[in-house]
């Protein structure tokens, strides 16, 4: 019994350093520190944190982000970059600039998962696009993550204003990707810079 009572004790103690999703419920709302409203018509699960280290990131999943995801990043700076790196790492995603051309920001997907250990990465389809009402592009990809699941993606992005505006979606070759592209395509359909 006093091992019971002392595993319970323990149990709901380290409860609180589990970290807590939150459901996003359909709905128009702010992403990404309210830079961009987007239309959900279902629910998700946020990821606790900011996605990728910076304030403006956020994530979300249907069935956790080892098997899907959605990711929302607004309002890059020229000159910062996409993901908080270390200063002294080895392999740097390079810093956004505004003045980069299409080439160079499909380079710039492929460093950031290059360096966050895709292997054997290929952009599948590049194409104009639009986006929060302007003129971006639309990036098809794959790869096989460290964890050897082969995984699909897509990623839309446009500058505006000097500022780089993202939304992505990733998910595992079988199943997740194909099960979130459509609803990822509507809220992509409906996002505005606010």
């Amino acid at each position: 019994m006093r091992t019971k009572l002392l595993f319970l004790a323990l149990f709901f103690s380290l409860g609180g350093c589990i970290p807590t999703y939150s459901l996003v419920a359909p709905s128009t709302l702010g992403v990404s520190n309210g830079e961009v409203s987007i239309t959900t018509a279902i629910a998700w699960n946020k990821v606790p944190g900011n996605a990728d280290g910076l304030k403006q990131g956020e994530r979300w999943t249907q069935n956790g982000p080892a098997l899907d995801s959605v990711t929302f990043l607004s309002g890059v700076n020229d000159g910062e970059k996409i993901v908080k790196q270390a200063k002294k790492a080895d392999r740097q995603v390079p810093a956004f600039s505004a003045t980069m051309s299409p080439p160079e920001l499909v380079s710039l997907i492929e460093s950031y998962y290059s360096i966050a250990g895709a292997i054997d990465y290929q952009t599948t389809n590049v194409m104009p696009a639009d986006f929060l009402g302007s003129s971006g592009m639309q990036i098809d990809y794959q790869f096989t993550g460290a964890d050897d699941v082969k995984r699909r993606g897509r990623t839309m992005l446009v500058v505006v204003a000097d500022k780089l505006y993202m939304m992505s979606a990733l998910g595992t070759s079988l199943h997740y990707y194909d099960a979130i592209l459509p609803e990822f395509e509507s809220m992509a359909r409906s996002a505005r810079i606010n």
